[in-house]
């Protein structure tokens, strides 16, 4: 018998950690951002975007992920984010990294997608008004830890 209550009071205690990891979820938001490099800057943009994501790092404990990819050819960056929250995305956007480096990307770089996955913020949305943002509602799937 109390060895089937220890099982039970585990069950338990893995469903409410379960639950709670659930209802973060559906605060979390994910950002697909794609830039087409300016002919002859691929350089100066890696090296920027690496300044941009060591600064994230350091500033933002909200972000939860930061990663940026090249492709093969180097015209081209895809930017996955990962924050916690709307609170967490609008800390990124009126950040340090944004004040400060952003501008320089812009200027050997374009936006050319930004697409926003899961339940922003009305504020976070009027926030990214002018990047012409697409939002995304979650409808199905998992991701494993």
């Amino acid at each position: 018998m109390a060895s089937s209550t220890g099982f039970h009071d585990k069950l338990i205690s893995k469903l409410k950690i379960s639950i709670g990891c659930a209802a973060m979820d559906q605060d979390t938001l994910h950002w697909i951002i794609e830039l087409r490099i300016n002919e002859g800057k691929q350089s100066e943009f890696e090296k920027l975007a690496k300044e941009m994501s060591d600064m994230v790092r350091r500033s933002e404990p909200g972000t939860r992920k930061y990663e940026w990819f090249l492709s093969e050819n180097g015209n081209k960056c895809l930017v996955i984010e990962t924050y916690d929250s709307s609170d967490s995305g609008l800390v990124h956007v009126r950040g340090e990294a944004i004040d400060k480096i952003f501008p320089e990307i812009l200027k050997v770089a374009k936006i050319t997608r930004f697409e926003i996955c899961g339940k922003p913020s009305k504020e976070l949305v009027d926030e990214l008004a002018d990047d012409n943002v697409g939002v995304y509602r979650f409808i199905a799937g998992f991701s494993r830890q």
